[in-house]
């Protein structure tokens, strides 16, 4: 009799953590999917990843899951974990269809991101025989076919960085009053910090700077 209530008990113990695990699962989506909805991409993947770490979600939920999660990783330019959460997705035999389609278009084009051209080409391929009427489907696929065209100039140039270059997205360099103005999201040390909810990054400001740098184009320098 005891024997019988105490594996009763740990069965009622056992259903309850199932539950409770469960329910903190679909707590952690919806959170997901609230700030994916809201484009607060950075936000979005711990909860994406949280929920992918509980057991026990359904095959179609995880797909769900998966697909913003690489998505949400794309939009941060994280090719690297976009292609890791994109390849997770299709190592379990998914095939999509209908609007998730777009999903082969995104993988082919984070792959190629990643330099892995011929893998991008067989990704482009599927993504032409799912959606037979966009033209990317064949054009990246014929190009990647042969990517040497990719670098033919590469010898016409040649890239330097410069002292005032960061970490931070800075491009769209202009001269300006004996200077450089530029488009930066690096973090301004005065005033009110407030951070862009799609990276969780500082706003773009227009930094300026005072220095002398030269390009180098065809052989020739110029200030």
């Amino acid at each position: 009799m005891f024997v019988r209530i105490k594996k009763t008990i740990v069965l009622v113990m056992l259903f309850v953590a199932l539950v409770k695990s469960a329910t903190a699962q679909q707590s952690l989506i919806k959170i997901a999917e609230h700030h994916y909805g809201n484009l607060s991409y950075v936000k979005a993947i711990d909860a994406f990843e949280q929920s992918l770490q509980k057991k026990g979600m359904e095959l179609g939920e995880s797909t769900s899951v998966r697909i913003k999660l690489a998505d949400s990783y794309s939009k941060l330019e994280d090719n690297a974990n976009a292609e890791r959460v994109f390849r997770e997705l299709f190592s379990a035999g998914t095939e999509l269809s209908g609007d998730n389609s777009i999903v082969y278009l995104k993988y082919a084009q984070v792959l190629a991101g990643n330099g892995k051209y011929q893998e991008s080409q067989a990704m482009y391929d599927l993504y032409n025989q799912k959606v037979q009427n966009d033209p990317r489907g064949k054009g990246f696929s014929k190009l990647y076919n042969d990517i040497t065209i990719l670098s033919k100039n590469a010898n016409c140039y040649k890239v330097d960085y410069l002292s005032i270059n960061t970490t931070a997205s800075d491009f769209s360099p202009s001269y300006f009053r004996n200077g450089l103005v530029f488009v930066s999201n690096r973090s301004n040390s005065s005033g009110v910090k407030r951070v862009f909810q799609w990276s969780q990054t500082p706003f773009l400001d227009l930094p300026r700077r005072f220095i002398g740098f030269r390009w180098k184009f065809n052989g020739r320098f110029r200030r």
